[in-house]
């Protein structure tokens, strides 16, 4: 059997082992995210008027305050949910270890100015990485497969369909690739969420080296999930409860797998011990 394979499997594994060995704590972390996201979501949508009645709006510039109220609200989610996250992800890493850190580990991000700043320079950075492989690697197919569509009229049917199609599929090709690139990147922040006074950029770039010839098994690993996140969609989330956590497990031991590996590989990890 590959050896990819297994390793997956011994991480998944032991990630159901730990989830369920500190289950309610590890459930209501996930719960905590989940029931965040979805106050915001209801606050939000009361805030937005619908596409239909944008668009016929004669005169636009009546829902500048709401939109201004919106982003406002973006940026108070954004605020509130940076260190929630990060602060979960150092719970996870914690539960990998075998160890039972408190459910209010999560919240000591929010009210320790050295882990507040940790996890929002570390999201910041994420969503500057995010932005940088998206615009590198979609921009080009984007606007080819804009193109494509101004091309129905101007040839015949089943040219312009053909090519349109063939546009679309390079698009999706393309987002997919950046997403796995992007995906790369994540185990960075579950490092800083252990340890919170690692130099950040050291820290990203230090997984950028250790995920060389990684980043497909790591995107395998997360795409096994689509399954139990499909479940949880069917679910109207309630499921999430476990998925969330159990993903947020394996991505840990993951992590601790790659930093074992890196150290074997004598990858440069000046800064990033622990």
């Amino acid at each position: 059997m590959d050896n990819r394979v297994v390793v997956r499997q011994m991480l998944k594994a032991g990630a159901k082992r730990r989830l369920f060995g500190y289950l309610l704590p590890c459930v209501g972390v996930a719960l905590v995210g989940s029931l965040i996201s979805s106050l915001f979501s209801i606050i939000l949508s009361g805030q937005i008027p619908d596409l239909e009645t944008f668009m016929q709006a004669e005169d636009i510039s009546q829902y500048l305050p709401q939109v201004l109220k919106t982003n406002g609200l973006s940026l108070l989610f954004g605020l509130l949910i940076s260190p929630l996250t990060v602060g979960s992800y150092a719970f996870f890493t914690e539960v990998m270890r075998d160890k039972k850190p408190p459910f209010t580990m999560v919240f000591t991000w929010l009210g320790e100015g050295r882990r507040l700043k940790t996890a929002y320079l570390a999201n910041l950075w994420y969503f500057l990485i995010s932005l940088r492989f998206m615009l590198q690697f979609c921009t080009l197919p984007g606007v080819l497969f804009y193109g494509s569509s101004l091309l129905f009229g101007k040839l015949p049917d089943i040219a312009a369909m053909a090519v349109y199609l063939l546009a679309f599929a390079v698009f999706i090709a393309a987002c997919v690739f950046a997403y796995a690139r992007v995906n790369a990147y994540l185990p960075a922040l579950y490092m800083l969420a252990s340890n919170p006074e690692l130099p950040i950029l050291r820290t990203f770039t230090f997984c950028g080296n250790m995920m060389r010839g990684r980043v497909w098994e790591f995107f395998v690993l997360r795409l096994s999930f689509l399954g139990w996140e499909v479940l949880a969609a069917f679910t109207c989330g309630l499921s999430a409860a476990f998925v969330t956590p159990y993903i947020n497990l394996t991505v840990a031991g993951y992590t601790e797998y790659l930093k074992i590996k890196a150290l074997e590989a004598d990858v440069e990890t000046k800064g990033t011990e622990q």
